[in-house]
């Protein structure tokens, strides 16, 4: 016997991220352009989010591809949420999430609680670049133990 539990699986080709699942926060920043989720933001370091409601946050895997179209550094980074007890993701939050960039241009885990955010996996720096293309995989298993995968071929 094989027992899958998918929480949320978006893969875009229907074109939007409004419905199945519904995805909210700052949805003038983003769009859908062949299949693929992109930020439509023109302001470098600007701010912006979305998220989706999920409930599963042990025993779970999360996983997803990133192509990011500039220089990472201190203020040009992307942070991926992978879990929150808020869904507006620019506040005070306890929650776990990817960096990729920041100074040292790795790709990294982080828990946040509150304002504050503790490292908890440091990737390889100079990993990130500009024009990076990435395959990310993180695991959590049930005894709470964190795993961080990155592909970067």
């Amino acid at each position: 016997d094989f027992n899958s539990e998918a929480q949320v699986n978006d893969n875009f080709t229907d074109g939007d991220f409004i419905t199945n699942p519904i995805w909210s926060g700052d949805n003038t920043e983003w769009a859908v352009n062949t299949g693929k989720l992109q930020s439509n933001s023109i302001v470098a370091s600007s701010k912006f989010y979305l998220s989706t409601p999920s409930t599963l946050a042990t025993n779970a895997q999360w996983e997803f591809w990133v192509n990011l179209q500039f220089s990472t550094s201190g203020a040009n980074y992307v942070d991926v949420f992978l879990i929150s007890d808020s869904q507006n993701l620019e506040g005070n939050l306890n929650g776990y999430f990817v960096r990729i960039g920041n100074t040292p241009d790795d790709i990294s885990l982080y828990k946040k609680s509150g304002s504050t955010s503790s490292l908890i996996i440091d990737g390889l720096d100079g990993t990130t670049s500009s024009n990076l293309k990435a395959k990310i995989k993180v695991t959590r298993d049930a005894s709470n133990l964190w795993t961080l995968s990155r592909d970067l071929t």
